[in-house]
């Protein structure tokens, strides 16, 4: 990834055909490292979400559900870079994700679903790709996770 922005860059510096694409350049090399933290944690993700099924803990439905609106997120958030569109359906699936992984914490998890759970919070990294300060997206995380354990009764059911 770094190999292909920094050929793009000289590229989009010499060649005056290319001048125009100077700011979509510049907005992916702004982004690059939180991409690559948003990578690190999906790989994360997937690998605490085959240990979670591998010991048949508890997997409330909102859980695999969780896992489903941030990889959403993700693709929203692919289709609006390469159409140079602002990313803004990218925060609201992030914040159903986390809304969900609180659903689902308050359901009940074992420590696999929890780490599960907790790799999902991570997706403020995601949040910082579409241009949130780090401030305001952990705190866009720890309300949504909040709101969804609020959502879920006492007895453990949604409300």
């Amino acid at each position: 990834m770094h190999q292909a922005l920094s050929g793009a860059e000289e590229l989009v510096s010499l060649a005056p055909a290319r001048w125009r694409r100077r700011h979509d350049v510049e907005r992916h090399a702004r982004t690059a490292g939180q991409m690559e933290r948003v990578i690190e944690h999906s790989r994360g993700l997937a690998r605490r979400s085959a240990i979670a099924l591998r010991y048949n803990g508890p997997i409330p439905p909102d859980l695999p559900a969780a896992v489903g609106q941030l990889a959403d997120a993700v693709e929203l958030l692919r289709r609006a870079h390469r159409a140079g569109h602002p990313p803004e359906g990218t925060h609201q699936k992030v914040r159903d994700a986390v809304q969900q992984a609180g659903r689902a914490r308050a359901q009940g998890v074992d420590e696999f679903g929890e780490a599960v759970v907790t790799q999902l919070r991570t997706a403020s990294d995601l949040l910082r790709v579409t241009g949130c300060d780090p401030t305001s997206a952990n705190r866009e995380i720890r309300n949504a996770a909040q709101h969804g354990k609020e959502s879920v009764r006492t007895d453990g059911t949604p409300e």
